[in-house]
């Protein structure tokens, strides 16, 4: 004889027995501890997060005071230091760009360069925008042919771009620029 639960007359689940009761009370423990360590996590990791990003953003603030004063070389040791801080892209990113600026300033084309093609690993929607500084460095490093790519791909953003008096300035004076390195 096959009794389902429906038909025990003995059966109520308003009344388990010690043991189910034991075992409903056990899991629900073992959940609310691991939703209580996953949200403490959570909340460390925001702290965490938060902390890095202050770091970066004093290294950040110091450098630009340093670039500011013309030291160039304190802006630099500032923000290498912050490279290892970032905790995110965005952060990281931003000490790129100005290492970059600051390495440019400081007259160390090499390092310039390398910084800006950090940069856009971590953020290649930056290439366009960065690409006429690019095109200047590589000029200055005597390296024309990348100087003539970088200013073509400056050329081709800017033509994109709202079509203001200054941006028409820029075009102009881009188009004189890769004519004198030999391009179109």
């Amino acid at each position: 004889m096959n009794v389902s639960i429906m038909e025990n007359p003995t059966y109520s689940d308003s009344n388990p027995s010690p043991a189910r009761w034991f075992a409903k009370r056990s899991v629900w423990i073992v959940v609310a501890a691991v939703v209580v360590v996953l949200a403490g996590a959570g909340v460390i990791y925001e702290f965490y997060q938060a902390h890095q990003s202050s770091k970066v953003k004093s290294a950040l603030d110091a450098a630009d005071a340093a670039s500011a004063k013309g030291d160039y070389q304190a802006a630099l040791n500032q923000l290498s230091g912050a490279v290892g801080q970032a905790s995110n892209n965005g952060d990281k990113v931003k000490v790129y760009d100005s290492l970059a600026a600051a390495a440019a300033s400081k007259g160390d084309v090499g390092n310039a360069i390398h910084y800006y093609e950090l940069k856009h690993q971590l953020d290649p929607s930056t290439e366009k925008q960065d690409a006429q500084l690019l095109g200047d460095l590589y000029t200055r490093s005597g390296q024309n042919q990348q100087a003539l790519a970088q200013y073509q791909i400056a050329l081709d953003w800017l033509k994109t771009q709202s079509q203001t008096q200054q941006t028409k300035n820029k075009i102009q004076s881009l188009q004189v620029v890769i004519q004198s390195l030999g391009g179109q």
